[in-house]
């Protein structure tokens, strides 16, 4: 229904034909590919922490425990967030995208066999922080090349 009230607005939120632009409509599905990701490894290594070590998988931390685990992989995303820059320029926006997706791959693959013990969920939390950070300045800098001038702020949001 918000997509039928947008394309019939004489001046809507989100430009629709934006979507056609293939550099805006990549970032955002891989933005959102990459969310979903994000948002299982926050809310699943929370969880296998927290989970009682009778189950066989869990560990029986506290929440302060399963908190912590967070840390490395946002430190991670912050300084991969400032390094993209500085990627972006020296080997373009796709090489950018390409490396984060493969760090962040790596780290989920890793803790998804080898998750025995608290320093591979650490281990594997930082390298995927580190992917996720790095598409963090390419995504909106590309699709934003793509637009045309007048539109330029709409893509990122």
């Amino acid at each position: 229904m918000w997509l039928a009230v947008e394309a019939r607005a004489d001046e809507p939120l989100v430009d629709l034909r934006l979507m056609r632009l293939r550099g805006v409509w990549t970032a955002n599905a891989a933005s959102l590919l990459s969310g979903f990701a994000l948002m299982g490894g926050g809310v699943l290594f929370p969880l296998l922490v927290q989970l009682p070590a009778s189950t066989g998988f869990g560990f029986g931390g506290s929440a302060t425990q399963a908190a912590m685990l967070q840390l490395p992989s946002a430190v991670g995303m912050s300084a991969a967030g400032v390094a993209a820059g500085v990627l972006d320029r020296r080997v373009g926006a796709r090489r950018v995208l390409l490396a984060g997706g493969v760090l962040a791959g790596a780290g989920l693959g890793f803790v998804s066999v080898a998750h025995d013990a608290m320093w591979q969920l650490y281990a594997g939390g930082t390298v995927r922080g580190w992917g996720w950070g790095w598409p963090t300045r390419p995504w909106p800098i590309s699709s934003s090349r793509r637009c045309p001038r007048r539109t330029r702020g709409w893509p990122p949001g």
